[in-house]
């Protein structure tokens, strides 16, 4: 008689197989694992039982009968996201793939009071129960890593207390999450074969994640000097990343990043002009970051989501670290990233997978 803990050995790791691939045989799953057959056919069916796997196609055998091919089942169970935003609150679901199946936003001032305690608790609960079988929910909060810094302080304290006020009063388990680490999540989930990464969410401000080894995790790279004389960071130090490269350098005064690009398009020479510095300083940070990680850059947030391949092509001209100890090795690049509308709510549900393949009460 196997153990209990064999048997949810054997369960898990056909369970992983069948996640990692669109569909299997009995054979392959035998091929891939080494499990008997026997073993095989009682999985499959407590399997099928509980959800988790589906029938796929039939495929050609070398018997008669044609070979019954299993799915994982994406949709058994789903996971939410929410992001707290200044004016509203949003809530994305993503199956047991990662893939966004619904959202949900309501406009709504964030308050650190028990009515919007109890508001958004309402709208996250209520958008829960329109999903089949939500695992839980998870919360994108302002990054941890630079809470020094008066104003980021602030923000944090206070989307902190809005989560701690909300998830006292959801039933369903929560957790939290960094924002900036939500974005890599997402980067993470297109890019499956991504090991090592410097993600960087370009904006009004600007946050950062680090993944090493497949794990993204908090960065503070915005608050990099790149320049001791420039202008005063919101850290209280001169010249950061955030300072040389947020939107602010971009715009003038009255002046949308839409805006910004449409007359950069049209040649404008002041545009120009600036965007080259700022490419420069951009430069600059990807320079210094690969000194001491030799990994791909990728650009998110609303700035990326405006740069076109010619604005790639010439930040990677700009950068003179790119050349690798190794000259086998693929030489790190600058990517745009999956620039996903609220990325970080999207990511923050996505990092709800992990765990509910680990630990799900029924697999």
């Amino acid at each position: 008689m196997e153990s209990t803990a064999v048997k949810r050995h054997n369960r898990e790791l056909i369970l992983r197989e069948l996640f990692a691939a669109p569909s299997m045989t009995k054979r392959q799953i035998a091929d891939a694992t080494h499990l008997s057959m026997p073993t095989i056919t009682e999985n499959l069916r407590e399997l099928a039982a509980d959800g988790l796997i589906a029938p796929a196609e039939t495929r050609a055998s070398t018997g008669g009968r044609k070979a019954q091919a299993w799915q994982f089942n994406a949709s058994h169970r789903t996971a939410i996201g929410v992001a707290l935003r200044p004016t509203e609150v949003v809530c994305m679901a993503v199956d047991l793939r990662g893939n966004v199946i619904a959202e949900h936003k309501v406009t709504m001032a964030r308050r650190n009071d028990n009515a919007y305690y109890e508001r958004a608790a309402h709208t996250i609960s209520a958008f829960a129960q329109s999903l089949p079988s939500p695992i839980g929910v998870c919360f994108a909060l302002p990054s941890s890593a630079a809470r020094h810094c008066i104003c980021v302080a602030e923000d944090w304290n206070a989307a902190t207390e809005s989560y701690q006020g909300i998830s006292r009063i959801l039933t369903l388990p929560c957790s939290r999450i960094a924002r900036n680490v939500a974005y890599a999540t997402v980067e993470l989930h297109n890019h499956p074969l991504l090991r090592n990464a410097v993600c960087l969410y370009l904006g009004e401000y600007i946050n950062s994640a680090v993944v090493m080894g497949g794990v993204a995790r908090e960065g503070n790279l915005e608050h990099m000097q790149l320049d001791a004389s420039g202008d005063v960071c919101r850290c209280g130090s001169r010249g950061c990343l955030e300072v040389l490269c947020s939107s602010r350098q971009l715009t003038e005064e009255g002046e949308s990043l839409p805006g910004f690009f449409g007359v950069l398009e049209q040649g404008e020479r002041n545009h120009h002009a600036r965007m080259d510095r700022w490419l420069g300083s951009l430069a600059h940070a990807v320079n210094n970051i690969r000194t001491f990680v030799p990994a791909d850059v990728i650009l998110c947030g609303p700035i990326a989501d405006y740069l076109d391949d010619s604005e790639i092509a010439q930040l990677e001209r700009l950068t003179t670290c790119a050349e690798h100890v190794n000259p086998s090795a693929r030489n790190p690049q600058v990517m745009r990233g999956c620039c996903v509308e609220y990325q970080d709510a999207v990511g923050a549900a996505q990092s709800l997978i992990p765990v509910s393949l680990n630990g799900m009460p029924d697999a």
